[in-house]
């Protein structure tokens, strides 16, 4: 872990260059974060200022972040046009950068011919991570939806369930694209993206003097070599898939659940709220595509019955019921 120049004592601390502790945190700050503690560098952060992302130039003016995401070899760029900010984002992948975009709901559909060409242009490179943030605004684009697109392109794409895991999922996204050497999507609930949570700071990849003691404490999350990895086995290594209380094999419960995105905290809340929580086997989907078969044929192979829980219902179903043929 690599260590920054001494912190001046007068200068307004940024709540992103916590070490340790809880912070509050608005779900762009969270992105941020995310960036900054990532092991992986994040070389640039492309978006417009719209949307849930609105108060992006204020970002960009805050002497605070921007010097941290200068310590980091990382910068901000506001582009509102969403076409040219895919070319962008192209070009600083080919260089062997690792970027993360943000789109509102609307810009996938908006930005679709340079997305195609960005998918072309990447095709047969290494060494690079392209992560897309998107906006999933279920109410207004129930038909429209951006997933069909990245369906179509073979795109990878991760959901988180709320902040903490937004944060921890940059970091993943970016594993994951330079992996599969393609562009990953990471799918957000709208209103997961107007929101403020607390979440539990971790020291960032570049540490100031004061935060030396809290980085020397921190064990590394993933191990090394990763990139060599398939996109399943790194989900697996990563967890974004998990199953809790899964009844012992031979033995079969009478409901199983499954969930992706806010539904699994939803999920998480009802069973603790009615004392079910250990006793109702509950699958979390962190990763839809490529879906990991494997976990899903264990649970549906110890429950009587299955219940998803999605934004969109139908897409994670599709995909259970496939696993459930096959097996």
């Amino acid at each position: 872990m690599a260590t920054g120049n001494e912190t001046n004592p007068n200068e307004v601390r940024s709540v992103l260059d916590y070490a340790e502790g809880e912070i509050f945190v608005s779900s762009l700050e969270a992105v941020f974060k995310g960036a900054l503690e990532s092991e992986v560098p994040v070389h640039a952060v492309y978006g417009p200022a719209r949307g849930p992302f609105q108060k992006l130039r204020g970002h960009q003016a805050d002497e605070g972040l921007s010097r941290l995401l200068a310590a980091h070899g990382c910068r901000l760029e506001v582009i509102d046009e969403p076409g040219r900010a895919v070319d962008l984002a192209a070009r600083s992948c080919l260089a062997g950068r690792n970027v993360v975009m943000l789109m509102p709901a609307g810009d996938v559909l908006r930005s679709a011919n340079a997305l195609v060409r960005a998918r072309k242009l990447l095709e047969g490179s290494e060494g690079f991570g392209l992560l897309l943030i998107i906006e999933d605004d279920v109410e207004h684009l129930a038909r429209a939806a951006p997933v069909h697109l990245l369906d179509d392109l073979a795109i990878a794409k991760i959901e988180p369930n709320d902040v903490s895991d937004l944060r921890d999922m940059i970091e993943h996204g970016i594993r994951l694209s330079r992996a599969g050497n393609g562009p990953t999507s990471m799918l957000v609930a709208s209103n997961l993206l107007h929101s403020f949570d607390t979440i539990t700071a971790r020291p960032n990849r570049v540490v100031g003097t004061l935060d030396v003691a809290a980085a020397m404490k921190r064990k590394r999350r993933i191990g090394r070599g990763l990139e060599t990895m398939g996109l399943l086995r790194l989900s697996r290594r990563l967890e974004l898939n998990k199953t809790s209380a899964l009844p012992s094999p031979g033995e079969r419960a009478p409901l199983g659940l499954v969930a992706i995105g806010p539904a699994y905290t939803a999920a998480e809340y009802l069973l603790r709220r009615f004392g079910l929580e250990g006793r109702i086997p509950l699958l979390r989907i962190g990763m839809s595509v490529p879906f990991d078969d494997s976990i899903a044929e264990r649970l549906l192979s110890r429950c009587e019955r299955v219940v998803v829980l999605e934004a969109r219902p139908g897409l994670t179903g599709k995909a259970l019921l496939a696993a459930s043929e096959a097996a």
